[in-house]
């Protein structure tokens, strides 16, 4: 035990040594991407088109896995970012939600003219995903950072928020639009509402990309911090990959 604390406090210095780019997020990053853009073509674009068999149904499993890999590794470029002050986080917050729109905005054209009736295309105008969850993270941070929090303080708050969310009764608004808008902060039921990615219940998977983040950045030796981690996350992974198939 005395040895790997040993080893464990040879890892980490007490300055930042591991600034330059950390080429295995960006790799994550990419994957994320793609499998978010997969997630949602099974999702929307195949009902009565194909017979799910079990390849497809594993690939969606996995692949849905893409959206937290999204958000850690947000987390961890939060932290490596050199745009770092409060305002510039704001800013990006701002743009993120501003792109989210756009997107929305040709989502609500598609289903419009597909037929979808006016007051129901109008919810995909306001629909939540991960662009406006980025965007709110940002802001949110940004005035953590204003607070100076430290890491440790934000996802012990982001954790507490994902307790308080997930127990109370299930939140529904008379008014659909004003439901579909409280979505983007807490999951709401009802009136053809999806809950993509409330702010409250996710946040914790960017604060604790954040933490990793600070560790990482003072890490002296990167390969023998992963090796560490995969002697623990490994076994996790197969027990619920077992699970998962059964």
């Amino acid at each position: 035990m005395k040895n790997k604390v040993i080893v464990i406090g040879k890892l980490f210095s007490n300055i930042d040594v591991n600034k330059g780019r950390q080429i295995e997020w960006d790799y994550a990053k990419v994957f994320a991407i793609f499998a978010m853009i997969f997630v949602h073509f099974l999702a929307f674009c195949t009902f009565s088109k194909i017979d799910y068999g079990y390849l497809e149904e594993y690939l969606f499993i996995l692949t849905q896995s893409s959206a937290p890999i999204f958000m850690f590794a947000m987390g961890i470029g939060m932290v490596y970012t050199r745009h770092d002050s409060p305002n510039e986080f704001v800013v990006r917050g701002i743009k993120l939600l501003m792109l989210g729109l756009v997107i929305n905005t040709m989502y609500f054209l598609l289903n419009y003219s597909a037929g979808v009736p006016l007051e129901y295309s109008l919810l995909s105008f306001l629909a939540n995903d991960i662009l406006q969850f980025a965007g709110i993270t940002f802001i949110a941070v940004a005035i953590f950072k204003k607070l100076n929090l430290s890491h440790t303080q934000i996802l012990l708050i982001a954790i507490l928020l994902s307790l308080i969310v997930s127990y109370p009764p299930d939140i529904t608004l008379q008014n659909m639009y004003l439901n579909q808008l409280l979505d983007n902060f807490i999951e709401t039921v009802g009136q053809n509402i999806v809950s993509c990615f409330p702010f409250l219940n996710w946040f914790i998977i960017p604060a604790a990309g954040m933490l990793f983040g600070s560790d990482l950045i003072r890490c002296n030796d990167k390969d023998e911090l992963y090796k560490l981690i995969l002697r623990y996350t490994s076994i996790t992974a197969i027990i619920l990959f077992i699970v998962g198939f059964i």
